[in-house]
């Protein structure tokens, strides 16, 4: 139905693919909606493994659709030569099942699933061709889904029973033709076949395909047999399962493979490692021992710089699975036994942070974009829980309790909040008591009574969370006592309190019947990886009282400001006693409002010239995310208590104006002075970009209000652009639009950005991309024309480890690096049985 061009995009520099709807097509109503419904479905997905749409659009009479170029050939052009080798059919079969799972997950069946809609490029497989896939629920108009005037609209070889007897397609359908691929890599030949189209009907609807080659891998075989049920319910229940059963055939092959070494040593090496393993599965075993404590690590791909702020690993309540948050090559939430040497990402979780279990085990909750959310282990698509409050990024901490609600932090300066765990409206619990200096309650853990809740209480007083209060939350009464001064992050097992302080792990015997604490705190653990400026503690532990941890002791603490120049060179400029959270520059360039990270955080004022700091602000609770006005007279912040944006004098002088209430953050000002841009969470949604008044009528408007997430706008020197972050694309990408409203937008990132800063004279941008532990700083040259923008391709200017932020100067940029550790440990501690210990010591 349609032809396909390569193409030279000039603007970014790339190879596209332009497919357009032929003219005899053009003219048929069926052929458009066809054409339309492929580019609405393609843009709903973003993976790795999907053709990515770029463009759609109409010239005169011809509807086109921009695609990714994806050099290579397709899969049924492979097979032309005969069968795969079984760890191409493998890989192969791993990434179209992961490609199948994200489109299930978006709701969206491909219905025409085959090798020569599979593309095999250089980076992998590219699943292609969505015309006739279908939304569903959503039938309607929707004449592809059965027989048409005797014929079927698809591909009969590659379809599933239940289809060819004229019901709706469903992913289960997808799923038998994914088993049929995966057939055909094996052997060469389609499962089944005939010599018309009836005589294939027949054969899929009465006869079964024929045995894979001997030498098929019994995990293999097993995958294909659940493919190719007949009946629907007697597949599998999800194509990310399938994709986690290849992993694990691909693994077995791995660790059985022959050695062939070139080297006398590689042979010791590799046995080693064999017996590392198999003595890690042994001692897993040995578990069932109660008196036997049992140690070892395991390796984790190590997260991002910033990924400390906030727990990033859970046990399941019977210790078998632990979760862990990654930011590397797979970005996301994994899952581990400790009797395995593999794990498994969740389909869904790329955004996700902060993990925790079901009580069952069966489900992991986690954030996301500002979202509570929940998915379950076996696979699925995550759902969002509850509507009537935003958290603010990452959230505080969450727990599932055994009553069936999650409890959680929504952000920084608030008390405690209880959802259902099957979705609903939030509520509040508990808001601190501004009398006794509480500005912030955090890190719920319910406890196993069902009818209480461990939670860390911030005060204004306190220098770190070495000094904060640990306190019993009555879900009956709503009322609180403090058990325990100084500590952060408590959890409870066997009678006693765990919790962080001064980059340790202490246990305190506590009395589950009274609440109370019968002992005095011992050091259990010494270096548990602990983010002092805002509690979090990367531990945890299970019902049964086995403990995981990340190790690292105190992280955070420190920074480093570094200038570089267009041509990279880089210099310091000074090197601070404190961390930094997030930064903004005067208009002149002479000083740089930093906000703090303490306990407290607030925003000070730092002379480049000088050395020295003012602070700016003394409110109780937090002040961040400062913004100079244009004329350097004012800052603007976020403040916390209330939540709210507010305005204050940059030489200190005067109160502060509160500009807006609500949890609200300011990015921007108008080169005039008179518009503060702000992101904006609705309810259960990320961030939006809104315009805020400062002068005459103050009511707010959105300035672009999207399904995706928008941050960090920002307006070009002369006001007439904005760029910002989005999501739209999948990934984080940097675009400019026109400050006007009904304005063009463009792209104007390769391969991911983030955080983007104007240069001074408005002639280039800068933005950032994580790249292999560090974060990479590119410039784009911007020329604005008439209703237009034209960008140059981004080039490199450094690329440094340990950044957080940066910020444009005249002459380059001005880089914040954290000089303590910035990237959790690629390794997570192990202690089974532990409990024990401390049973036996009481």
């Amino acid at each position: 139905m349609g032809e396909v061009y390569r193409a030279r995009d000039t603007r970014l520099s790339r190879d596209v693919a332009i497919k357009i709807l032929p003219a005899e097509f053009a003219s048929d109503a069926s052929m458009r909606q066809r054409f339309e419904r492929e580019a609405k479905t393609i843009s709903a997905l973003n993976h790795p493994h999907i053709c990515t749409l770029h463009d759609v659009g109409r010239e005169n009479d011809l509807h086109y659709l921009v695609m990714e170029y994806c050099e290579g050939r397709t899969l049924a052009h492979r097979l032309e030569r005969g069968a795969l080798p079984i760890d191409e059919v493998l890989e192969y079969g791993i990434q179209i099942a992961e490609a199948l799972s994200s489109a299930h997950r978006a709701g969206i069946v491909h219905r025409d699933l085959k090798p020569s809609n599979i593309m095999l490029t250089k980076s992998g497989v590219k699943l292609l061709d969505f015309g006739l896939a279908k939304q569903q629920g959503r039938s309607r108009d929707d004449k592809d889904t059965t027989p048409l005037d005797g014929q079927l609209v698809g591909t009969v070889q590659y379809m599933a029973p239940e289809v060819l007897n004229g019901q709706e397609a469903d992913a289960r359908s997808d799923i038998f033709s994914l088993g049929l691929a995966l057939y055909e890599m094996l052997t060469g030949k389609p499962a089944f076949s005939g010599t018309s189209k009836a005589s294939v009907i027949a054969s899929i609807l009465e006869h079964d395909a024929p045995a894979p080659p001997p030498n098929t891998p019994a995990t293999v075989q097993h995958v294909l047999e659940k493919c190719l049920a007949k009946k629907p319910d007697e597949r599998w229940e999800s194509a990310h399962d399938i994709a986690g059963e290849l992993r694990w055939a691909r693994e077995q092959r791995r660790t059985s493979a022959p050695v062939r070494s070139r080297s006398p040593l590689i042979v010791p090496l590799l046995a080693a490692a064999v017996i590392v393993t198999v003595a890690t599965a042994l001692l897993w075993r040995e578990r069932k021992t109660p008196d036997r404590v049992v140690r070892f690590s395991i390796s984790v791909p190590a997260t991002n710089p910033t990924a400390y702020t906030i727990p990033m690993i859970a046990i399941s309540p019977d210790g078998s699975l632990v979760a862990y948050r990654s930011a590397g090559p797979e970005r996301g939430i994994h899952l581990r036994s400790f009797d395995s040497q593999q794990d498994v990402l969740l389909s869904g979780t790329e955004k996700g942070i902060n993990p925790f279990f079901s009580p069952d085990g069966q489900w992991i909750g986690f954030v996301a974009a500002g979202r509570l959310m929940r998915v379950k282990i076996s696979g699925g698509a995550p759902q969002s829980l509850f509507s009537g409050i935003s958290l603010q990024g990452e959230g505080r901490g969450a727990s599932w309790a055994p009553d069936g609600a999650i409890y959680f932090s929504p952000h920084s300066a608030t008390g405690l909040w209880k959802v259902p765990a099957t979705g609903g409206r939030a509520v509040q619990l508990t808001q601190p008591d501004a009398a006794a200096g509480e500005n912030s309650h955090r890190w719920p853990e319910a406890l196993p009574d069902g009818k209480h809740l461990l939670f860390t209480i911030r005060t204004d007083q306190i220098a770190s969370f070495d000094d904060a209060k640990i306190a019993v939350l009555s879900l009956s009464t709503g009322r609180w006592k403090i058990v325990l001064d100084g500590g952060s992050a408590a959890r409870y097992v066997s009678g006693h309190l765990l919790f962080g302080r001064a980059g340790g792990l202490y246990a305190v015997p506590f009395d589950l019947k009274s609440l109370t604490i019968t002992g005095s705190p011992k050091r259990i653990v010494e270096d548990v990886a602990m983010y002092r400026e805002g509690g979090a503690v990367h531990y945890a532990v299970s019902s049964n009282g086995d403990l995981a941890y990340l190790p690292g002791g105190i992280i955070g603490g420190r920074a480093a400001l570094v200038a570089v120049d267009r041509g990279g060179r880089t210099r310091p400029v000074a090197n601070l006693n404190f961390a930094i959270d997030r930064t903004s520059i005067s208009p002149d360039g002479r000083k740089l409002a930093i906000s703090v990270l303490s306990a407290n955080n607030d925003i000070w004022l730092y002379d480049l010239e000088h050395g020295s700091m003012t602070r700016l602000t003394f409110e109780p609770g937090d002040e961040v995310f400062p913004v100079w006005t244009p004329d350097g007279s004012r800052i603007l912040y976020e403040a916390s208590q209330p939540p709210s944006i507010r305005a204050r004098n940059a030489d200190g002088s005067g109160d502060a104006e509160e500009l807006l209430r609500g949890a609200v953050r300011p990015t921007s000002c108008s080169p005039d002075g008179r518009v503060l841009m702000y992101e904006k969470s609705d309810e259960g949604a990320g961030p939006d970009l809104w315009l805020l008044p400062l002068t005459g009528d103050r009511t707010p408007r959105p300035f672009l209000k999207t399904r995706f997430n928008e941050e960090d706008g920002r307006f070009s020197p002369d006001g007439k652009w904005v760029a910002y972050e989005s999501d739209e694309s999948g990934s984080s990408e940097i675009y400019v639009r026109s400050a006007l409203p009904g304005g063009g937008r463009w792209q104007v990132s390769i391969g991911g950005g983030a955080v983007p800063r104007w240069a001074p004279d408005g002639k280039s941008l800068y933005y950032a991309v994580g790249r292999e532990g560090a974060i990479a700083i590119y410039s784009v040259g911007i020329s604005p024309a008439a209703n237009d923008i034209r960008s140059n391709e981004p080039q490199l200017i450094v690329s440094l480890p340990n950044v957080r932020l940066f910020e444009a100067t005249k002459d380059g940029v001005l880089i914040e690096q954290n000089l303590s550790r910035a990237a959790m440990p690629d390794r997570m501690n192990v202690v089974l049985n532990w409990s024990g210990e401390l049973t036996a010591k009481r």
